[in-house]
C-alpha cells in the first residue's frame, strides 16, 4: 500500500514537470559542436557526463554533435558553456543557440 502511494507521487511529479519548469523559468539552450575528426563517440561520452545535458545526438554536415542543456539561471548556463563545455579536449569550435519563451 506505502508503495502505490509513493508511486503515485513520483507519477504526479514527472506529470507536474513541465509546469514545474515553465513557472521556475529554466534557461534552455542547443549547442552545435565541431570537433577534430574522429573524436565524435569520444566527445559525446565526455557530454553525456554533465547532468544539465539533457540530450546529445552525433550528426553529420558542418556540425558532429547537437546538445541541449538546461540550467536554473543564465550564470549556470555561461558558467556550463565555459568551463564544462568548451574545455573538453577536441572540440574545436562551439555554437549556442539560447531558447526563448
Amino acid at each position: 500500500m506505502q508503495d502505490s502511494k509513493i508511486g503515485n507521487i513520483f507519477s504526479d511529479v514527472f506529470k507536474l514537470q513541465p509546469i514545474l519548469e515553465s513557472v521556475i523559468g529554466m534557461e534552455k539552450a542547443y549547442m552545435l559542436i565541431s570537433c577534430e575528426i574522429g573524436e565524435e563517440h569520444s566527445i559525446y561520452s565526455q557530454l553525456k557526463e554533465i547532468p544539465e545535458i539533457k540530450d546529445c545526438i552525433i550528426t553529420y554536415g558542418s556540425y558532429d554533435l547537437v546538445v541541449k542543456f538546461e540550467t536554473n539561471t543564465a550564470e549556470e548556463m555561461t558558467k556550463i558553456i565555459s568551463s564544462k563545455i568548451r574545455k573538453l579536449d577536441k572540440i574545436r569550435s562551439t555554437i549556442t543557440l539560447r531558447v526563448t519563451d
